[in-house]
């Protein structure tokens, strides 16, 4: 997270602090609330600064993309019964696939190591560091091109969308 860029864009009163009036988008202020330590309802560059540097520097929710340190303890509070810092199959009452799915090292169980990227686990860095990367606030998506579900011959390309209108990217599903 670029936190020079996201105080000039909204520290309003420029006191060098964010509060939740000035952070006009309630899902990047869901994100970075947590950094305030001293529970004062304002965030300062010292608590935003502490906060990336525990993601390690990594801009949205962390580790593998998947809510890092926080998806874990949400998942351990709900299935993990016994608190032995594992949840296995018949702890966790979703489906086999699932599971399968969350379980990323494949050992039987999930724990934290499922949450944690292969180089934090490892110690080693990707070489190439712009796959799979998401752009920081404010860089330009990468470009795309995508079929319409009802028309397999028409497509739609993100960048002849730019400056337009807004556009909404939706992902999901059609099971």
């Amino acid at each position: 997270m670029d936190i020079d860029r996201m105080l000039t864009r909204y520290d309003a009163n420029k006191d060098g602090k964010l509060t939740e009036a000035e952070v006009d988008n309630p899902r990047i202020w869901q994100r970075v609330v947590t950094a305030d330590k001293d529970k004062d309802g304002s965030l300062s560059k010292a608590e935003l600064e502490s906060m990336n540097k525990n993601r390690g520097g990594r801009s949205g929710r962390g580790g593998r993309g998947r809510g890092g340190d926080t998806a874990w303890k949400f998942l351990a509070d709900k299935y993990d019964s016994d608190k032995d810092g594992r949840i296995t199959t018949d702890e966790y009452q979703r489906d086999k696939n699932t599971f399968a799915n969350l379980d990323r090292n494949k050992d039987g169980v999930l724990s934290l190591e499922d949450w944690t990227s292969s180089e934090e686990r490892t110690g080693r860095e990707r070489k190439d560091r712009s796959r799979g990367k998401a752009p920081e606030w404010g860089q330009l998506a990468p470009d795309f091109e995508l079929t319409f579900v009802n028309n397999e011959k028409e497509t739609a390309k993100l960048s002849n969308y730019v400056g337009d209108k807004p556009v909404a990217l939706i992902f999901g599903s059609c099971t």
